[in-house]
C-alpha cells in the first residue's frame, strides 16, 4: 500500500474508493472498543487489533481524500474519547495531525468544538491539546494556519485555560505550554493599557505575564521548549518507522508518548524546585522506593550498607506513607478500586493443592 501513487497521481478511482477508502473506514470502525469506558488489557487480542489498525491508518493517511474527510474526522474524535494506552494513543494523535494538515477547515472546527466540551476525560483533553499545539504553535502551523479563519484561537484558549488548574500534572503541564504559546497569537501581549481605556483582554495579559515570569512556569517551559515540535508526523506515517520503533516486553511497538514525557518533565521540575524542601511524606516515599530498588538489585548485603546511617522518621509520617502505598495497591491499572475476592477450596491439606491455590491467589494480589 505504501508503494501506491498518491491519490492525485495516476491512482485509479476504483482503487481509491473500493480499496483504500474502504480500508480506512473499516480500520477506524474496527479499532473502536465495544465498551468505550473500559481500558483494554495489554497483550490482549483487542489490544493488538487496535495497535495494528492505527499503525496501518498512519501509513494510509495520505489516501484520506475530501470524499471521506468528514467521516474520518468524526471517527477519530470518537476514538480519542476512549481510555487508550500511550502506545496506541501516539498513532491516533499522529493520524489526526496528518488529516488536520490536509483538511484544516474540517478538523479546525472539530478541535474548537471538542476542546470546549465539559465532559472530556483527562486523556482526551490532553490529546486534543497536544494535537492543537502541534498544529497551531508547532512545526505544522504553516500548513494548518494558511487560512487565519480555520480555527478561533479565543475559543481554543477558552477551552484550554480551565485545565491550568487541573489536579493531574500532565494535563496541567500541557495546558501551561499551550496557553502560553496561544495568547501572543490571539492578542498583543506587549500593549500597555491607556488611561481610561477599558481593556477587554486584561485577563489574558495577566495570565500570560504569570506563565511567562513565574519561576516554576519557566522551568517547565525551558525543559519542554520544543514540546510541540516533537511529532515528526511525516516520518511516523511510513512503514520503515513503524517497523523500527523500540518494542515493549510483549514485542509490540512502544513509541515515546508525549504525555509520558511531560510527566517526567514535571517530576524533574518538582525535584529541582523543592529539593530538601519537599514534604516529609514525599521524602519518605522516595527513600522507601530507593531502598526497594537497591534491595532488588544488590541483595541483603547492599541493603545493610545503605542502612548503616538513616535519619529517624516520625511514626505518623511513616504511617502516612504506608497508608498511601496501601491505597495504591487497592486500585487496579485503570485506577478503579479492586473488588474483594472470596476463594472457596477443599482438600487443601494436600500440599500440591495448597501450592496451586497459593499460585492462583498470587495472580489476583
Amino acid at each position: 500500500l505504501d508503494r501506491l501513487p498518491g491519490p492525485s497521481v495516476k491512482l485509479l478511482d476504483q482503487v481509491k474508493t473500493e480499496l483504500l477508502h474502504f480500508l480506512i473506514i473499516r480500520l477506524l470502525r474496527d479499532s473502536k472498543s465495544k465498551d468505550l469506558k473500559k481500558m483494554i488489557m495489554l497483550g490482549s487480542p483487542e489490544y493488538y487489533v487496535k495497535s495494528r489498525s492505527w499503525q496501518a491508518l498512519c501509513v494510509l493517511s495520505r489516501f484520506v481524500t475530501p470524499e471521506i474527510a468528514q467521516d474520518v474526522c468524526v471517527e477519530i474524535f470518537d476514538c480519542l474519547g476512549e481510555p487508550l494506552h500511550g502506545q496506541i494513543r501516539y498513532f491516533v494523535e499522529v493520524f489526526c495531525i496528518q488529516c488536520s494538515r490536509s483538511y484544516p477547515q474540517i478538523f479546525g472546527q472539530k478541535i474548537a468544538d471538542q476542546i470546549t466540551r465539559l465532559d472530556l476525560n483527562l486523556q482526551e483533553i490532553s490529546s486534543i491539546m497536544v494535537i492543537t499545539g502541534n498544529l497551531v504553535v508547532g512545526k505544522y502551523k504553516t500548513d494548518f494556519l494558511s487560512n487565519k479563519d480555520v480555527i478561533d484561537l479565543h475559543t481554543v484558549l477558552a477551552g484550554a485555560s480551565p485545565w491550568l488548574s487541573s489536579t493531574q500534572g500532565f494535563s496541567r503541564g500541557i495546558a501551561q505550554l499551550l496557553v502560553h504559546a496561544l495568547i501572543p497569537l490571539a492578542i498583543d501581549v506587549k500593549k500597555e493599557p491607556e488611561p481610561n481605556d477599558s481593556d477587554s483582554n486584561w485577563h489574558l495579559r495577566s495570565l500570560f505575564r504569570f506563565l511567562d515570569e513565574n519561576p516554576d512556569m519557566k522551568r517547565v517551559r525551558v525543559k519542554q521548549s520544543h514540546f510541540f515540535d516533537s511529532y515528526d508526523a511525516d516520518t511516523a506515517c511510513t512503514p520503515k518507522f513503524v517497523f523500527t520503533i523500540p518494542v515493549d516486553e510483549g514485542g509490540d511497538a512502544n513509541p515515546e508518548n508525549m504525555i509520558d514525557i511531560i510527566k517526567q518533565c514535571l517530576v524533574e521540575v518538582y525535584a529541582e524546585a523543592r529539593g530538601d524542601n519537599a514534604p516529609i511524606w514525599k521524602r519518605v516515599q522516595e527513600m522507601l522506593e530507593a531502598e526497594e530498588s537497591q534491595s532488588d538489585e544488590g541483595g541483603d548485603e547492599d541493603l545493610r550498607e545503605v542502612n548503616f546511617q538513616r535519619k529517624i522518621i516520625p511514626l505518623e509520617t511513616l504511617n502516612l506513607a504506608f497508608e498511601e502505598a496501601q491505597e495504591r495497591r487497592l486500585r487496579n491499572v485503570a485506577g478503579r478500586t479492586k473488588q474483594p475476592l472470596v476463594v472457596c477450596a477443599s482438600l487443601i491439606d494436600k500440599v500440591p493443592n495448597l501450592g496451586g491455590l497459593a499460585r492462583s491467589a498470587e495472580i489476583f494480589a
